[in-house]
């Protein structure tokens, strides 16, 4: 697979940003790793949980916990 070049990566985790502080503003920290053509993305909360949010490949999938919700 390849990988996901370091342009889009960036342009990734800005828009990343961008949206969880108009949708998600209870996220304090949203993280991205890499692996492949893969990128796997995080939300945390303040108390320090992370919330999965990936993978993603094209479109976004959001992974929730019950009783969670990033709206």
């Amino acid at each position: 697979m390849p990988a996901i070049p370091e342009s889009t990566r960036s342009s990734i985790v800005m828009r990343l940003l961008d949206h969880a502080e108009k949708n998600w503003p209870q996220l304090s920290e949203v993280h991205a790793r890499y692996r492949g053509s893969f990128a796997y993305i995080s939300g945390v909360l303040p108390d320090g949980e992370q919330i999965p949010c990936g993978p993603a490949a094209g479109t976004w999938l959001l992974m929730m916990r019950p009783g969670r919700s990033c709206r």
